[in-house]
């Protein structure tokens, strides 16, 4: 009888399955199928060859390693690692990917869902995930602790305003020192809203005090690593920012370019198109939640006044024609790409290599002073740095008045330029 192991014809003398595994010298641990159906171990006896059947076999023979497969999930990471540890080759899938294949079986169960993954893996259509490193992986566990007290805390102090709104008394806008004070005046002279308020406030003030520690062993550990450093140049990435990139991107050689760096986040627009219909819609949000949070926030940071960069008058720009929404969504892109630049070319945030737009021969010319170099923010406002943009047709408007600095060397203030006659 002929039959094709592996992608391989070869002749074999067997009336099943279970005879053929044993002639041809398997033995062991074996995952086998029948021409693309996965037969179990205890079927294999009762399940007949015929001439040029299909069969698969993923077994240790002749040299060969049996590819071992793991859907990523809560564990995937540890498994992983013990796997690859005892000799093994694994690779991680993607679960949204195997989700949306599997969402075709009308019924699903633990043996559907392998026999699924099987074809996935007998049709190479799926997406390897990449296994983090030990220490980013101690990293995101000390972000989520931090995350995990922040949460816990505004949760106190949300709830403690909301209970003593059911009595009329009002916390209104108080600084975090004096919250406690302010919630001991209100509940003075009613024994029951003392009772419940205490507790709460002890919680408050144990939640206050770790969370404190955990914000000087977050900023430790990123003067600490070199990267965390040199990301941290960026105006607008702080600490925590610059630990949750370097987390999650952990190797920053698996992106061929840093274009893919913005895709791999989700903060590039979805696309439906079908004939003649082509609908851009949201951004995918698909990757790590919370590196797109984090990237959000450097990206409001960073537009709002303060030093003036070219990266900030590019979104400027793109807020003036797309809207603020938009500008934010396209800067936390943007700054996602130009950090794996620093990454990868191991490089400082440069301040005075400025590209306004898409267009390639447009840039933001700043003439600095002597007493100011660019990498460094100015002394005084110094009123011979003016600013230049040959290609958007604008210019500064001269005004007698003293302006500020940002002022004076960024486009953001709309009404600093007006358009070039």
């Amino acid at each position: 009888m002929r039959i094709d192991l592996n992608g391989t014809p070869i002749e074999v003398a067997a009336a099943n399955l279970a005879d053929a595994l044993v002639a041809l010298g398997y033995g062991g641990a074996l995952a086998t199928a029948l021409n693309g159906g996965f037969i179990p171990a205890a079927a294999r006896a009762t399940t007949p060859l015929h001439d040029g059947d299909r069969v698969e076999v993923l077994a240790p023979m002749q040299g060969a390693e049996m590819q071992l497969y793991d859907v990523a999930g809560p564990l995937s990471q540890w498994l992983h690692r013990g796997l690859s540890e005892a000799g093994q080759p694994v690779v991680l899938m993607e679960t949204r990917q195997v989700k949306g294949a599997l969402k075709a079986m009308p019924i699903k169960t633990d043996r559907r869902d392998a026999e699924g993954i099987e074809r996935l893996l007998h049709l190479g259509w799926f997406r390897p995930v990449h296994c983090k490193s030990v220490s980013a992986q101690e990293v995101r566990a000390v972000l989520s602790a931090r995350k995990a007290v922040q949460q816990g805390f505004i949760t106190l102090e949300m709830s403690l305003r909301g209970l003593l709104r059911n009595f009329g008394l009002k916390v209104g806008t108080i600084s975090r020192g004096r919250f406690e004070q302010r919630i001991r005046e209100l509940a003075a002279g009613n024994p029951m809203l003392e009772a419940a308020t205490e507790p709460m406030l002890s919680a408050r003030s144990a939640l206050r005090r770790e969370l404190a520690g955990l914000e000087r062993h977050v900023r430790q550990l990123a003067q600490k690593d070199p990267v965390c450093r040199q990301l941290m140049s960026m105006p607008g990435i702080s600490a925590v920012v610059a630990l949750t990139y370097r987390s999650a991107v952990d190797d920053p050689a698996r992106f061929t370019s840093s274009k893919k760096v913005g895709p791999w986040v989700g903060l590039t627009p979805s696309r439906n198109q079908s004939g003649e219909r082509d609908i851009s819609g949201g951004i995918t949000k698909a990757g790590d939640v919370n590196l797109r949070r984090a990237l959000r926030q450097a990206a409001t940071v960073m537009m709002h006044p303060g030093r003036a960069t070219w990266l900030r008058a590019w979104a400027a720009k793109i807020a003036r024609q797309r809207g603020v929404k938009r500008a934010m969504v396209a800067l936390a892109r943007r700054i996602a790409v130009i950090l794996h630049h620093m990454w990868k070319d191991d490089t400082d945030f440069r301040f005075d290599i400025p590209v306004l737009h898409a267009g390639a021969s447009c840039r933001l010319k700043i003439r600095f002073p002597d007493c100011c170099p660019p990498n460094r923010g100015p002394s005084r406002s110094p009123r011979d740095a003016v600013p230049v943009m040959p290609c958007s047709g604008l210019m500064p408007i001269v005004s007698s008045t003293p302006m500020r600095w940002a002022d004076r060397n960024c486009i953001e203030p709309a009404s600093c330029w007006r358009p070039q006659r």
